[in-house]
């Protein structure tokens, strides 16, 4: 019973390995797999490949790709009303500073938009009259962005993804 279950399995699905075995008296189309190997050596050409060191990024490039395009200004300023985190004592603006600089898709066009953020320092702390030594400075929140240390902004991302791919264009 086995052994019939076993041949009807066989002639169901076949033998379990497609290699075909030399028959005797049958021609073969190769003279043999040893002088099929040498032609196929003599054939291959050899290809040199030139070498391709990578040139470092120069100081200045950045503002260099930049400079034509229209500059918009997002400054992140503290509500007039906050006051020292430590004292409560009225904060004094010290000045801005210059968080990053990016790069925004709209349709069409590119804008640079540089993100500042205010810096404020507390009128009490580091004086006389405060009990706290050292100056106490407060900066604006200011949003993350989607990539540290890039250009690049949540619409330019969808940008670059929707070309490379929706469009198939390459990254370039």
């Amino acid at each position: 019973m086995i052994q019939a279950l076993l041949h009807a399995r066989k002639k169901m699905y076949g033998p379990s390995t497609e290699v075909t075995r030399q028959v005797e008296g049958q021609m073969s189309l190769f003279a043999s797999i040893e002088e099929l190997a040498k032609e196929l050596e003599v054939e291959q050409k050899k290809v040199t490949v030139n070498s391709y060191t990578r040139i470092t990024r120069q100081p200045g490039i950045r503002k260099e790709m930049l400079k034509n395009l229209p500059m918009e200004v997002e400054e992140y300023i503290l509500p007039p009303e906050e006051n020292c985190s430590v004292y409560g004592s009225p904060l004094v603006i010290m000045g801005r500073k210059v968080v990053r600089s990016e790069v925004e898709f709209v349709p069409a066009k590119l804008i640079v938009k540089q993100v500042i953020q205010q810096v404020v320092k507390c009128s009490i702390c580091g004086t006389a009259a405060g009990e706290n030594p050292s100056c106490h400075f407060q900066a604006a929140a200011v949003p993350v962005p989607p990539l540290a240390y890039s250009l690049s902004t949540p619409s330019l991302i969808a940008q670059v993804m929707y070309q490379k791919y929706v469009l198939g264009l390459p990254l370039a």
